[in-house]
């Protein structure tokens, strides 16, 4: 099913969220996987979200590439995956289907609550261990991002 709304998104029961764009080539391949999975797991909803349509969606779910899954339980957000990683995605949809939702909203809050708690900012190995650790992605450089330097 097409999401067109936020009020279209299935806040009960497990759901999976595909984000997509049309120009996307690893989201035309997803989408293959995406409709095996919806044909084996009839306990989930399966609904694409074409995010660059539907923004009230791709807001609230902080997507910022795709493909992006993002996985529901009860609507709460219970799991993610961002590319074109069929394997995991199979993986993340069977597990959605065994998972309770508190056990995963007590990892939800717990991963929350750890990645809001920074070490002291005096401690500058204990900070950079922090960032590290909590983005995939870690760009240091000098100056600042509306002035850089280089050298």
């Amino acid at each position: 099913m097409d999401v067109k709304s936020l009020t279209d998104v299935r806040m009960a029961g497990p759901t999976v969220l595909h984000f997509w764009a049309a120009w996307s080539e690893p989201c035309k391949v997803m989408d293959a996987a995406f409709a095996t999975l919806a044909k084996d797991h009839s306990g989930i909803s399966f609904q694409r979200v074409e995010a660059e349509e539907v923004d009230e969606v791709t807001e609230k779910y902080a997507v910022e590439s795709v493909p992006m899954f993002v996985f529901l339980k009860d609507g709460v957000e219970v799991d993610r995956l961002e590319g074109a990683d069929a394997p995991s995605l199979t993986r993340k949809t069977a597990a959605l289907m065994n998972r309770s939702l508190d056990t995963a909203a007590a990892a939800v809050e717990s991963a929350a609550a750890a990645a809001s708690q920074p070490p002291n900012s005096t401690d500058v190995l204990g900070r950079i261990k922090y960032i590290l650790a909590t983005h995939p992605v870690v760009l240091f450089m000098k100056g600042t991002a509306e002035a850089p330097r280089c050298g």
